[in-house]
């Protein structure tokens, strides 16, 4: 849910809650009613508000289609309904569920990992139409998949999950000035084709995949090194809204910096270096001292901000 969305339906639940008390309200609450009234879509009426029943327990979120009528879709039908499917709802006979596209991307996942990933011919056609994937949430959970692989140590496509990671990434690059420019990020979500927000998702997956391969317990094999410094290159480089608009949410500096995606990929840049010299305890890592300087390249354009200097000084 966008914020433009989250505030629309607060106003209609401000709207619901202040009718019955319409006669007796004073100050700024009649203001504010009557503004609520005059921005009003709809007339109320005794319909809009639950009569008569009460309810508890925990809301279920389901997905239009269950996963054995997903995985008999073809690839291209199943491209299509995941990028039109856009009707979220309570159902009507079980008001403890709910069925989304949030619910509906996790059954994705699931037949993603079980299906696709296996057969050579469905996951080449996704890795070749990505470009066509217009909801970032499906993005982001097929970059979870990818990440549950690489932390079972399942190595053998890992140059297609690196290939698809990069191209995450660039392709935020590619949007995201655009969105800095005209200020609408607030109004953009992951679930949205129309205004699909690259910035967080799928792009905070695809940092943790990356520091994921440097673990010990995982240890990524060196063969990957140039791919994997390609993308912390970008991870340490690209814009970042929260650190190049100043919209910082922590008054300690580290833990801002450990919650911006540039700033953590700098941490994640030294757990390069050590994953290199894990192997050959004498080997050049030039990669992080050239990451470095192309960060400080870039200061003219986006300055060095206090958690990344925070980020570098730890």
């Amino acid at each position: 849910m966008t914020e433009e969305e989250f505030k629309k339906d607060q106003r209609r639940l401000h709207r619901l809650l202040l009718r019955p008390f319409a006669s007796v309200l004073f100050g700024e609450y009649v203001s504010y009613f009557q503004e609520l009234e005059n921005k009003a879509e709809e007339e109320l009426s005794d319909e809009n508000y639950l009569r008569f029943r009460s309810y508890s327990g925990t809301v279920e979120q389901r997905s239009p289609k269950p996963p054995e009528e997903l995985v008999k879709m073809t690839d291209e039908d199943l491209l299509g309904y995941i990028n039109e499917w856009n009707d979220n709802h309570r159902d009507e006979k079980e008001p403890f569920v709910d069925i989304n596209i949030e619910a509906l991307a996790r059954e994705f996942g699931s037949v993603f990992k079980g299906f696709i990933m296996p057969n050579p011919e469905r996951l080449k056609f996704w890795m070749e139409n990505r470009g066509q994937i217009q909801r970032p949430i499906y993005v982001r959970n097929m970059v979870d998949v990818m990440h549950e692989q690489v932390k079972a140590k399942n190595f053998d496509k890992l140059d297609k999950w690196l290939s698809f990671c990069e191209w995450v990434l660039s392709y935020y690059d590619q949007s995201v000035e655009k969105i800095a420019e005209d200020g609408q990020k607030s109004k953009r979500g992951d679930e949205s084709r129309e205004s699909p927000d690259w910035y967080n998702n799928p792009r905070w997956p695809v940092g943790d995949f990356v520091e994921t391969c440097f673990k010990e317990e995982v240890d990524a094999p060196i063969s990957h090194r140039k791919s994997l410094a390609r993308l912390l290159e970008m991870l340490c480089t690209q814009f970042d809204w929260g650190l190049d608009q100043g919209k910082l949410l922590h008054s300690n500096l580290m833990d801002e910096a450990i919650n911006n995606i540039r700033s953590r990929g700098l941490e994640t840049l030294v757990k390069f270096g050590f994953w290199v010299r894990r192997r050959d305890e004498k080997a050049k890592v030039s990669e992080v001292t050239s990451i470095l300087e192309r960060r400080f390249a870039l200061a003219m354009k986006r300055p060095l901000t206090l958690p990344e200097y925070a980020m570098l000084g730890a």
